[in-house]
């Protein structure tokens, strides 16, 4: 709803809603009472004035009818925190802890490294206000002995809430001692943090198939029958010849119930911009789907959790758009700063100045009120 023209002002009018000023680059919601005309003024006023912030006067001052007050709610771009009882997490490699909390991320990937690497890059999270419960740290591909001391190593009052191991099955994790290894591995996490969840990826689909010849099911049963901190995340970001990716999270939310409770986007893949280009003779559909589709998939069976890929691309702007997406689909809030307006009229009488279409009126003063909310789209 935000990128419409100027020209569209005269919809707009007739909503109480967000609209974009092109002149000025900024997001209001409006009232609607405003004319077509006084919404262009207001870009105008926008885009060549400093608005301040000022808290002492926040009463309107009305002196007589040819002067109106209003407050409206400007929309600060990238300014978003997690909708209370959603996660969102993201692995990035070009931004900070505190542009991920800007863009409304309350979960944080830890690469994998030295213990002592670990360590310190979840003392950057918790510096930044990341909550330990909500970091997740990579236990790497092959190297028993070194997830080992990784988890051994991280102080108590550090210990993150979720460990990763990526896509195990697939890639033969730890060698063909997975059924061993992962076990041993979910013991020591849960010895140390009883609350603690390991996640393993998949991208292959729980069952046999036309065009899915690995099942992973029984290997998956076998390792949640051994251990309950251990949990399954899709990461089938364009799908397969098959289904759509949300025909895959459907598929394994069926299949894995109570242990698939996160799965992951790709900022690149589910973009909405570049349809899958996985190679589907014979198969019509489409193999990828996009942000917006994929939160209505988790919020049709109940997830709250999503991580997002976003590692290598330098692509702050898709960071951005994931982040709006999240916010039309429920999962994260959006800052709004409160703007008081006031207006006058040139025609100094009650009967040549009736708001709104009588009268030429004008802007004569537009300021902060220091009131700030976060509410949801």
């Amino acid at each position: 709803m935000y990128n419409i023209a100027l020209q569209a002002y005269l919809w707009y009018a007739i909503l109480d809603t967000v609209v974009y000023f092109p002149k000025s680059g900024k997001r209001l919601v409006v009232s609607k009472n405003y004319s077509a005309y006084q919404l262009a003024q207001i870009d105008s006023f926008l885009s060549v004035h400093t608005i301040k912030t000022i808290t002492s006067r926040v009463t309107p001052n009305l002196q007589n009818c040819a002067d109106r007050t209003f407050y409206n709610w400007e929309v600060e771009p990238n300014q978003y925190q997690t909708t209370p009882g959603k996660y969102l997490g993201i692995v990035c490699d070009y931004l900070t802890p505190s542009q991920c909390l800007n863009y409304g991320f309350n979960q944080l990937f830890i690469p994998n490294g030295s213990s002592g690497s670990v360590n310190n890059a979840i003392q950057v999270a918790i510096n930044a206000r990341f909550s330990r419960n909500n970091l997740m740290v990579d236990l790497g591909e092959s190297n028993s002995a070194a997830a080992c001391s990784i988890i051994t190593g991280i102080p108590s009052s550090e210990e993150p809430g979720y460990y990763y191991i990526d896509e195990p099955f697939e890639k033969t994790r730890f060698g063909d001692s997975i059924t061993t290894v992962i076990p041993y591995l979910a013991n020591l996490i849960s010895s140390n943090n009883p609350s603690a969840k390991l996640f393993l990826s998949s991208f292959t689909l729980p069952f046999n198939t036309g065009c899915n010849t690995r099942n992973y099911l029984a290997g998956f049963e076998y390792l949640f029958s051994l251990n309950s901190n251990i949990y399954v995340q899709c990461d089938a970001y364009p799908s397969d010849c098959c289904y759509p990716t949300t025909g895959y999270w459907d598929k394994f939310n069926n299949a894995f119930g109570a242990h698939d409770i996160s799965n992951w986007m790709s900022v690149t893949v589910n973009n909405g911009s570049t349809p899958g280009s996985y190679p589907c003779a014979g198969y019509p559909w489409p193999n990828s789907s996009d942000w917006s589709s994929l939160f209505g998939e988790a919020n049709a069976i109940g997830m709250n959790n999503i991580w997002l890929y976003a590692y290598q691309t330098g692509n702050q702007a898709a960071v951005s758009n994931f982040a709006y997406s999240a916010w039309t689909n429920g999962f994260v809030l959006n800052l709004e700063k409160q703007v008081f307006t006031e207006w006058k009229c040139t025609q100094d009488n009650c009967t040549d100045c009736v708001w709104p279409n009588e009268g030429v009126w004008y802007i004569y003063n537009m300021y902060y009120t220091g009131v700030v909310q976060y509410v949801g789209y």
